[in-house]
């Protein structure tokens, strides 16, 4: 097992967790009204939205952008967790569940719109447009009904 030291702000709570056959090694993060702000895996590097947190996603964050705790994994690696925002994230922000499927839709639907146009023999293009819809539609959902 790896060393880990959390350090945490006041007001989160954390435990770590690892698997019997030590496939999974996670940090789980709740605050002190014991809602599951989600965990930070390990062997993965990557940060999971808790299943029905309504706050801010945490992911991964910067140093400098106020992160609510510090993960040191055996002598030196340090991995700073906390609120995501599109500036002070250095990974993409994380979808909730919900958002993952409407995105998903939206995928979907586009690819069902630019097909039946079959006016694009290029795959890139193809590949573009798709995306491009749905990001369109994405928004235009997520501007209408959140």
């Amino acid at each position: 097992m790896v060393g880990i030291k959390v350090v945490a702000e006041k007001g989160i709570n954390y435990s770590v967790w690892q698997s019997k056959d030590k496939n999974k090694h996670r940090v789980y993060f709740k605050t002190d009204s014991n809602d599951e702000v989600g965990n930070y895996d390990i062997k993965e590097n990557k940060f999971f939205i808790g299943r029905g947190y309504s706050g801010t996603p945490w992911n991964i964050v910067n140093q400098d952008d106020s992160p609510q705790a510090l993960i040191i994994i055996g002598e030196d690696k340090k991995i700073f967790v906390g609120p995501a925002t599109a500036t002070n994230s250095t990974l993409p922000t994380n979808m909730n569940t919900q958002q993952r499927i409407t995105l998903g839709m939206c995928i979907n639907n586009a690819t069902n719109v630019i097909v039946s146009r079959g006016t694009l023999k290029d795959s890139y293009k193809i590949v573009t447009e798709i995306y491009d819809l749905a990001d369109n539609l994405f928004e235009e959902y997520n501007s209408r009904y959140n």
